[in-house]
């Protein structure tokens, strides 16, 4: 009688191999889904930021150096800068930051209507959110 040995242990190498293969494949799965899970948290962080900015830009009447002031950020060339770091706490070193905010005013040839653009990008200058914002402004003789 013939042995069955050479029979079970071919079984046996095509389960390894087929398991092997789902392991793999599983594996490969994981590594995405985190790579997207971390660029949905980056995004979503992005957003918030920028709506906060955006909130404050309407709160000081488009008054960019006031909200600048309000955000730690700086004004350069009329144009609102907040640095990041890679945590999001705001970084004053624009060279060691991983994320910027910027906000700038639109001309809306419109009376008494002000518009800014903010939007954050990454230090490679990939765009990760931007939003248009805008607020009825105050005539002069009106206050706050």
């Amino acid at each position: 009688m013939k042995s069955k040995a050479p029979l079970t242990l071919m079984e046996l190498m095509i389960m390894i191999l087929v398991f092997s293969l789902a392991s793999a494949l599983c594996v490969r799965m994981f590594v995405s889904a985190d790579l997207r899970s971390q660029k949905n948290e980056e995004t979503d962080r992005a957003v918030f930021e920028v709506q906060n900015t955006a909130e404050i830009i309407k709160f000081c009447s488009g008054d960019l150096e006031e909200a600048a002031g309000l955000l730690n950020g700086s004004l350069e060339d009329d144009v609102l800068c907040v640095n990041y770091d890679s945590q999001w706490n705001v970084n004053d070193a624009e060279e060691t930051a991983s994320y910027r905010i910027t906000a700038v005013l639109e001309d809306t040839k419109q009376e008494l209507l002000g518009i800014s653009s903010v939007a954050a990008e990454t230090a490679e200058g990939e765009e990760l959110f931007r939003l248009r914002v805008a607020w009825q402004e105050v005539k002069a003789n009106e206050q706050r």
